[in-house]
């Protein structure tokens, strides 16, 4: 329901017919063992579209069999996260590059479980990076999944939008 609700927004705002947009799903599995930075999501755009991500979802667990709260969804710790637009590399896939980036100072909820409309242009990295102020609360193993919901849209869109800086709040790094 979800989906079909953000392909009518999305065909609204565009123009781009149902067909035209393909839907994913991205995010990662992390481990979770210190305050660190740690990128829980990564998405590559194609060089022939745009991404437009619409919401994120992000909780923890303890995945330790013993625990008594085995597999409880907790959220997330306190912290801070947000998206960065990074670019290609042959090597690692992806390079972090302060090109465009949310406010690097937001409290970790506002990306990390958000209904958004983030826009990420042809042929870039969209990353979210997210560093907890803390290590977890309590002994186990701790993991923090998240899922973002994204639509690959045409890249004439860039051009209908005006581009990622009207998008993501840029904080602009020399």
């Amino acid at each position: 329901m979800l989906q079909l609700k953000h392909l009518r927004l999305i065909r609204d705002l565009t123009g781009c017919e149902p067909k035209e947009i393909k839907s994913i799903k991205f995010g990662t599995e992390t481990a979770f063992t210190a305050a660190v930075a740690l990128i829980v999501a990564a998405q590559t755009v194609p060089v022939d579209a745009a991404l437009l991500v619409l919401r994120t979802h992000a909780y923890m667990l303890n995945s330790d069999t013993t625990a008594t709260d085995f597999a409880v969804r907790r959220v997330v710790p306190p912290g801070v996260s947000f998206w960065r637009l990074g670019t290609r590399t042959e090597t690692t896939g992806y390079t972090i590059a302060d090109l465009i980036q949310t406010d690097p100072s937001a409290p970790a909820n506002l990306a990390l479980d958000e209904d958004e409309f983030l826009f990420f242009p042809p042929a870039f990295n969209a990353l979210l990076q997210f560093t907890p102020s803390a290590g977890p609360p309590v002994a186990g193993t701790w993991l923090i999944r998240v899922t973002c919901y994204g639509y690959f849209v045409p890249a004439g869109v860039v051009d209908k939008l005006g581009g990622a800086q009207n998008w993501m709040n840029p904080q602009n790094f020399s």
